[in-house]
């Protein structure tokens, strides 16, 4: 196992659920997981190993000190780890609970609900580790004046990463990814500054004058015979923006190109609370063809129950199920698992982050036919994926020799 999961502490008086977790955690081969039935308990724990802890699995429903009264608390002790809520009450609630969890800054990365579903506690697991990494690996951001320049200047540039068709073996889509070139140096990339635009007002802004070179650019690629889709990263900021579907509608007209190949990226933290003006703009959205895909599925909350609660059709499983999967078998049943569901429930599914040709030919035999990722193609700017295209079967001479792996 790939994740550097080594402790967990679960707080619930359910023994049924608290055993049920310990034998999946086991299996999963976390070293040391504690187990308490309340609050007061979780507290007492948490002063003698508090800084062991990765994760905290926390009910919501308990006697003495019940999860949300816990969850303050642990806020108050500057608790870094991450955090999943586990609960069996209605939805309305739990959705409270994660406004709540947000409004303490507490690392909430998902939920668990009860009857628990294994698969929904293996990614949960999954996430852990991820964060745990990431902590690790400190991205140094752009400052905001530097920020505000570029999108003074409209100098923000789209880069394309090809996602290719497995089973035809030609591009299925080219996904647009923002970028802010510097002289002689390496493109800054989103995650050196959205956290900044989010944080200065700058996403809408910066969105704009992306979506219009993206349009652009893909006009042209359309005028020259090429059928593929492509597909834009839309802005949280955006999601709640009513008049946004209008807007996106009007602006494809202008480039003479249709909804329906148009594909719109959203990720599940941008989602994580179903408010009405989120469902209207994304119901709005698919009412006019745009086809909508849910991002880094599997890394955020409540993967599942958006699926059946938001109007995607397109899920991307992430990166962090795909890497080193031929070594990894809780990834392997994960990603076998959201396959199966994706098919069952008529939807796309798209693997990102293939990386290494063994990682390929493993998703390639379970049946996985969109796939994305540097073994193909890194995100490159528009000049490139010119000459990327001109080169006559680029992707077949990528797949060909795996094609007796392609289900048909």
């Amino acid at each position: 196992m790939r994740n550097p999961v080594k402790s967990i502490l679960v707080v619930d008086d359910d023994e049924f659920i608290t055993r049920f977790l310990k034998e999946i955690f086991d299996f999963l081969k976390v070293p040391n997981l504690y187990e308490v039935a309340d609050g007061v308990e979780a507290l007492q724990l948490y002063n003698e190993v508090s800084g062991e802890l990765d994760a905290i699995v926390v009910d919501l429903q308990m006697p003495n000190l019940d999860g949300l009264s816990f969850l303050r608390e642990l806020a108050e002790l500057h608790y870094t780890g991450s955090v999943v809520i586990l609960s069996g009450l209605d939805r309305r609630i739990l959705n409270s609970a994660v406004e709540i969890a947000k409004s303490h800054d507490l690392n909430l990365i998902g939920s668990l609900a009860k009857p628990l579903d294994p698969l929904q506690v293996e990614m949960v697991y999954q996430r852990i580790g991820r964060v745990k990494q990431k902590r690790r690996k400190r991205i140094p951001l752009m400052e905001w004046h530097s920020l505000f320049k570029v999108v003074k200047e409209k100098s923000v540039e789209p880069y394309f990463q090809p996602i290719v068709d497995c089973r035809s073996q030609a591009v299925y889509a080219l996904e647009s990814l923002m970028r802010i070139e510097v002289p002689g140096g390496e493109p800054h990339e989103a995650a050196t500054f959205l956290p900044v635009a989010e944080e200065n007002e700058l996403m809408a802004p910066l969105t704009d004058s992306m979506l219009h070179k993206s349009l652009s650019r893909y006009r042209e690629l359309l005028a020259e015979g090429y059928d593929f889709r492509l597909t834009i990263n839309l802005s949280p900021v955006l999601l709640h923006d009513v008049e946004f579907p209008d807007q996106l509608e009007e602006l494809l007209s202008q480039n003479g190109i249709r909804p329906e190949r148009v594909m719109i990226e959203v990720t599940e933290n941008s989602v994580m609370v179903a408010d009405p003006s989120l469902l209207e703009v994304l119901s709005r959205l698919r009412i006019k063809g745009f086809d909508l895909a849910l991002d880094d599925f599997g890394t955020g909350f409540s993967s599942i129950c958006q699926l059946k609660e938001l109007p995607f059709n397109v899920i991307k499983i992430d990166k962090c199920f795909i890497h080193g999967i031929t070594h990894d078998e809780v990834a392997e049943m994960i990603v076998q698992s959201v396959l199966q569901l994706a098919s069952e429930l008529g939807f796309v599914a798209i693997l990102e982050g293939v990386e290494r040709r063994e990682d390929l030919e493993m998703v390639l035999a379970m049946g996985g036919q969109y796939i994305q990722g540097y073994l193909l193609c890194r995100p490159i700017p528009y000049s490139a994926l010119r000459t990327w295209l001109d080169q006559a079967g680029t992707p077949q001479k990528m797949l060909g020799c795996l094609s007796s792996n392609i289900h048909n």
